[in-house]
């Protein structure tokens, strides 16, 4: 852990932070079976100061949340105003500063898994980026089964029939996958459609 934090303090000056962009050796400590508590009282108990402490998990929140910018800009919003609020709530009170710092832990780790509390089938980023921004493809929907239900077929139709080079719009098989999309939604116009794709682009690792 010692050698991990060194790598976003200079030396010279504990409360001077390197961007936590340089390096996410640190994050990769954090996941869904971290205890928020036990991180935030290694880090408050490796760095000089309680404000080095917060910075360092602070830029590190920032990071995950900003990866989110393009790819699911709702989860973006929502977490971006999240930890807006716990940094107000900082300013008010800066007494506990492990309690502080436990709070940002645990919103990194729920920003990590891509938000919590999704209904069955949604567990891939891009099908929870088509559900979080639902608006932009699918507004006209009011039933939430079959809007899952669409989610899971289109996410099946790019994992088995679309193509290697779906992600590539001068590819046959991006006119493929654009065509399959509009079969599947006759309903839904150019524009949409194109957000579907977008997501999808983003989301779904090569």
């Amino acid at each position: 852990m010692r050698a991990l934090l060194d790598q976003f303090i200079r030396a010279e000056d504990a409360d001077v932070i390197v961007p936590a962009t340089a390096d996410f050796s640190f994050l990769d400590l954090i996941d869904s079976n971290s205890n928020s508590a036990d991180v935030a009282n290694k880090v408050k108990g490796n760095t000089k100061s309680d404000k080095s402490a917060a910075s360092i998990i602070e830029g590190n929140a920032r990071s995950v949340i900003n990866s989110y910018k393009e790819k699911d800009p709702e989860l973006y919003k929502k977490f971006s105003e999240r930890l807006q609020d716990l940094l107000q709530q900082k300013d008010k009170d800066t007494k506990d500063f492990v309690a502080y710092i436990t709070k940002i832990i645990d919103l990194i780790k729920q920003a990590k898994a891509g938000g919590v509390n999704y209904p069955d089938g949604i567990k891939t980023a891009f099908a929870k980026a088509l559900w979080n921004n639902a608006d932009q493809w699918d507004s006209e929907n009011t039933d939430e089964q079959s809007r899952i239900s669409l989610i899971i077929n289109i996410e099946t139709f790019i994992d088995e029939e679309a193509g290697a080079r779906w992600k590539d719009n001068t590819s046959p098989h991006y006119l493929n996958l654009i065509k399959a999309l509009k079969k599947m939604m006759p309903q839904k116009n150019e524009d949409k459609i194109i957000n579907i794709y977008n997501f999808a682009r983003q989301n779904i690792k090569d």
